[in-house]
């Protein structure tokens, strides 16, 4: 290598730091404390970032759903993703949803993993009854099906169920669904 090409190397050179960790999660967690230093995307950090507890509740609810795993989205850097996104939500828009249900639970004093209980189920309730989620489900267990997110989310204008606010209004419904039954009891 010449000397002018040494020190162009020299002048443009970025340090690189390469960290092995024990666990996948401490690989997380270490990437999550760099975008303190430099922002990175509010959906990774929901990601990864799990000392902060309504993450570490989001990540485990989606990681205990096959149906979550496959069409949340960890990386996106925004509530609503693409119409053309192969994948429903957003990590953010998880988060949003145990977040609003930790914040309005009547007993305050609870965890959030004991504040959230059922929320797996109340997904794989929703991927039963819904037929747009029900239909994506299929696919995820059949790759060579022709339904795709997509698809569906463009149907007759666009499937509300289907985007970021889509979690909001299923939370709503849920929530208050819940609120009367504890009421008429």
């Amino acid at each position: 290598m010449s000397e002018d090409a040494k020190d162009a190397l020299r002048r443009n050179a970025v340090d690189v730091k390469i960290v092995f960790e024990n666990s996948r999660s401490d690989s997380h967690q270490d990437f999550a404390d760099c975008g303190k230093a430099m922002a990175i995307p509010k959906s990774l950090v929901a990601t990864f970032d799990v000392r902060d507890l309504r993450n570490q509740r989001s990540r485990e609810l989606v990681m205990s759903s096959p149906f979550l795993s496959k069409y949340v989205d960890a990386t996106a850097s925004n509530v609503n993703l693409s119409s053309k996104s192969q994948m429903i939500w957003s990590m953010s828009a998880v988060r949003m949803f145990v977040a609003h249900v930790v914040d309005h639970h009547p007993e305050q004093g609870l965890t959030e993993a004991e504040k959230t209980k059922g929320a797996e189920e109340f997904f794989a309730a929703l991927v039963r009854h819904l037929p747009q989620l029900a239909a994506l489900d299929k696919a995820r267990k059949n790759p060579s099906s022709e339904v795709t997110t997509g698809s569906l989310r463009d149907v007759k204008g666009g499937d509300v169920a289907l985007r970021g606010i889509g979690m909001a209004i299923l939370l709503a419904g849920s929530w208050n669904a819940s609120r009367t039954e504890s009421t008429l009891r």
